[in-house]
């Protein structure tokens, strides 16, 4: 490590002035030879007669202290400045800065994404739908940079809207979430609904429980959906129905998707998402059968018991009614999500 006042520059376009150029740099060939390298300068703008105040540095000098930087101090009574060696003052920068990449803009299908997503104005503040439509984007550049399954366009749109809804309920507290479940109202029931997908299909899965939280029956039923939205809609249809079968009157519906709740609760707005249209057509039309209803989201986290027996009927191949006593005490809980790898053997079976 070289630092001070040296008697030569290193290339000829650092001196300025002199009588003969090609004299100032008689030293660079040494010093290359030492291999030394220059680490620069910052500050020391004004017009100088040569270079000669600097620093220099090995190659492994250099690794040791990749930030340091060498600034130049003004003064006003000599015709040196000051170098002050700084071994932490550079860029300490761990990845590459975000930039928005131009190539977004050309893909035909971004002005349809952007041109919705603006379109529906479901946000007071313009700048949430923006976050929206970058984070989606991005997400969906990132799936094709690392070769991942492309989505669908109409899906990238339906989770910018989905995404905007949710920042508007929030903003305006219309959606009562449910993060401990609780008896109904007397006179009333309550109903719980979620699915379990698998490589096949899904198990749907209802249970109904009364005031006093006693059980009043459990149902599933298979279906073809593998896509989590459709076949949650299509749980709370199950429950709907069942309900209306049973010729009760005031049902509680909870559900853990807040997609399907949103769309199946506003009954008289337009369908904001196509592929709920027929699920809540279906609902509508089993809840003109009830006296009193109505639908609020549940958290995940208070929802286990529906799921688990969902789970339960998928692992042992059972649909129908089902009675408490032939489900596993470890399934009926509505706060620890049930494992059917604990429970069972090599084959698959329980034990």
């Amino acid at each position: 490590m070289l630092l001070g006042d040296l008697n030569g520059t290193l290339v000829d376009h650092e001196c300025i002035n002199y009588t003969n150029q090609h004299n100032s740099a008689r030293y660079s060939f040494d010093l290359r030879r030492m291999f030394q390298k220059t680490l620069g300068t910052i500050g020391g703008a004004s017009v100088k007669r040569a270079r000669l105040d600097r620093a220099l540095a090995s190659i492994d000098w250099r690794l040791l202290f990749p930030n340091a930087i060498v600034e130049a101090i003004t003064v006003s009574t000599s015709d040196h400045k000051p170098i002050l060696l700084n071994t932490d003052g550079g860029a300490r920068c761990t990845r590459a800065q975000f930039k928005y990449e131009l190539m977004w803009g050309r893909d035909p299908r971004c002005l349809w994404v952007v041109r919705n997503a603006w379109r529906d104005k479901l946000h007071q503040n313009p700048m949430t739908t923006t976050l929206c439509i970058v984070e989606e984007i991005w997400k969906e550049r990132n799936k094709r940079v690392h070769g991942e399954i492309e989505s669908d366009i109409i899906k990238v749109i339906t989770l910018i809207r989905h995404k905007n809804e949710d920042h508007m309920l929030v903003s305006t507290k219309n959606l009562t979430d449910v993060l401990t479940w609780s008896p109904p109202p007397a006179s009333w029931l309550c109903c719980n609904s979620d699915v379990a997908i698998s490589s096949t299909g899904c198990m749907l899965a209802a249970v109904f429980r009364d005031e006093f939280s006693n059980i009043v029956s459990i149902t599933t039923s298979r279906a073809l959906f593998t896509e989590p939205l459709l076949a949650e809609a299509h749980a709370v249809c199950l429950v709907a129905d069942y309900a209306a079968n049973m010729g009760l009157n005031r049902v509680l519906f909870q559900s853990d998707n807040l997609g399907v709740v949103k769309e199946f609760r506003n009954s008289e707005s337009p369908i904001a998402d196509f592929r709920l249209q027929v699920a809540k057509l279906r609902f509508q039309k089993s809840c003109t059968n009830l006296l009193e209803w109505d639908i609020n989201h549940i958290s995940r986290k208070c929802n286990f018991l529906v799921h688990n027996i969902a789970k339960w009927a998928v692992f042992k191949n059972v649909e129908g009614s089902l009675k408490p006593s032939e489900l596993d005490g470890s399934v009926m809980d509505d706060l620890v999500e049930w494992d059917p790898g604990s429970r069972s053997n090599g084959s698959g079976a329980m034990v």
